[in-house]
């Protein structure tokens, strides 16, 4: 993530549509999490971008390394977006492993809680999926015996 100086938004420091492949190299260099913020006009866009460039936001985000990007209707990268993940409505927000796996979205206008919340339901799930899994194999118990049938 790139530094912010002060608690602006890290959203109005980062990425525009012109540079998205930068950012998904970013996420992938840095094995953190893309944030896609779709917008167009609407009500509930600038509320949702207000709880995006909200300072605990902003700062778990950065401790997790989240590069952000904001396409916009109509823009061609927006476009392209939309033929790999579906956007049925507008604001959406998704949150991308560096693997291009979709850790979790929204759609429309969420309390600040929330988003928060979708935030760390991300950043857990990039981490569970990082952690080593062990299962156990089933082994024959050491009572059984195979016998011949007499």
């Amino acid at each position: 993530l790139l530094p912010v100086a002060t608690t602006q938004s890290f959203m109005s420091g980062f990425f525009d549509d012109n540079n998205v492949s930068a950012a998904i190299a970013q996420v992938q260099q840095k094995d953190g999490i893309l944030l896609v913020f779709l917008g167009g006009e609407g009500d509930a866009i600038p509320e949702v971008r207000k709880h995006l460039e909200d300072p605990d936001f902003c700062s778990m985000a950065m401790s997790n390394r989240v590069v952000a990007i904001d396409l916009r209707a109509g823009k061609p990268d927006f476009e392209h977006f939309k033929q790999m993940y579906p956007v049925f409505s507008l604001p959406t927000v998704y949150f991308i492993a560096p693997s291009g796996l979709v850790l979790n979205c929204f759609v429309g206008e969420k309390s600040l809680e929330d988003t928060h919340a979708a935030l760390k339901s991300a950043i857990d799930k990039k981490n569970e999926n990082l952690s080593p899994r062990t299962e156990e194999v089933a082994s024959p118990s050491p009572n059984v015996v195979n016998a011949a049938p007499p």
